[in-house]
């Protein structure tokens, strides 16, 4: 009994460190994040304000609110999904979706549906015209700043539960940390 009983307590302080650090890194993204206030990127100026700010709200999910906002502002030909749940959320959009990601406008990745590698090999092959979505569950500031630093990426619109990545050649790169 004192076994199992050590075990639970410390699976139990396991999950309250990960909580404290989740924690921890959302003030920290807060702390640095900001609105609509004081962005230079006419593109993204546009996306916040009038596909995210000023759309109704469509589900009670905020990743899933965010997909949903964003595929209606920019109102996509194709839709490409990584992600079965995603998949089953996204229905009311399925004559959208294709198969192939070249001829997708928009790409949805759900992170946890794919591997850190998959996603970057994504990121090579996108073209400056594709819009990547990626929703993420658990904030991972080492995934975000590899996002940031990559070479062909112009930017990098970071939720803090999601981010939005182009490859836009008109764009200077840039980096936004954004609440919603």
């Amino acid at each position: 009994h004192t076994r199992m009983f050590i075990h639970k307590k410390k699976l139990y302080l396991c999950s309250v460190h990960k909580f404290n650090l989740r924690m921890f890194s959302y003030l920290k993204f807060w702390w640095k994040s900001s609105n609509q206030h004081g962005l230079h990127s006419p593109f993204v100026y546009n996306y916040l304000t009038k596909g995210l700010y000023e759309a109704e709200g469509m589900s009670n999910n905020e990743s899933l609110n965010w997909i949903l906002k964003s595929i209606k502002y920019f109102k996509p030909n194709k839709i490409h999904v990584i992600g079965d749940e995603l998949n089953c959320n996204l229905i009311e959009f399925k004559e959208l979706f294709t198969k192939d990601v070249i001829e997708a406008n928009i790409i949805i990745v759900d992170k946890e549906a794919s591997n850190k590698q998959e996603c970057f090999t994504l990121i090579e092959n996108i073209s400056s015209e594709q819009i990547l979505l990626f929703k993420d569950s658990i904030y991972n500031e080492k995934f975000q700043k590899k996002l940031r630093d990559h070479r062909e990426i112009t930017i990098v619109v970071d939720f803090f539960f999601c981010s939005l990545i182009s490859k836009r050649k008109e764009q200077l790169k840039q980096n936004f940390f954004l609440r919603l």
